[in-house]
């Protein structure tokens, strides 16, 4: 009996479920970030709120910057899913306001929103390596 290498295609299915589940994990930890930002704790106009988002991690957050309004953007999914480089998968999650770090270093939105969701992950991969045709 021969042995048939499937080396490549497990690779390329666990790549795959790792970059559609850190994708779905980012899209998770921003939704919890926007959820910690309320009346008294960083919102006044929204545009804080609605510049929060997930990103690959070459997104220039810096670009985002916009002055305060009741009609900013909402740049939710508009950085990209996570990505690849190397043997690493990797997605972020954050604000390119000016004021952002201020609003961190106060409330932490972005650290509260990744401490509630953090325990999600395992899970997240496991459902996402399935449907790549992994067995757990």
């Amino acid at each position: 009996m021969a042995l048939e290498w499937k080396g490549d295609e497990v690779y390329t299915a666990v790549e795959s479920a790792a970059i559609t589940g850190l994708t779905e994990f980012g899209a998770r930890h921003e939704t919890a970030s926007k959820g910690r930002v309320s009346p008294g704790r960083g919102v006044v106009t929204g545009t804080y709120r609605r510049s929060i988002h997930y990103g690959k991690p070459s997104y220039n957050f810096g670009r985002d910057n916009v002055r305060p309004s009741g009609n900013s953007p909402d740049r939710s999914g508009k950085g990209g899913g996570a990505t690849r480089k190397g043997d690493t998968v990797a997605i972020v999650v954050g604000s390119g306001m000016v004021y952002a770090k201020k609003l961190e270093d106060m409330y932490s939105p972005i650290q509260g929103g990744f401490d509630q969701v953090k325990g999600q992950l395992p899970d997240i991969l496991r459902k996402h390596a399935i449907a790549n045709g992994l067995k757990p």
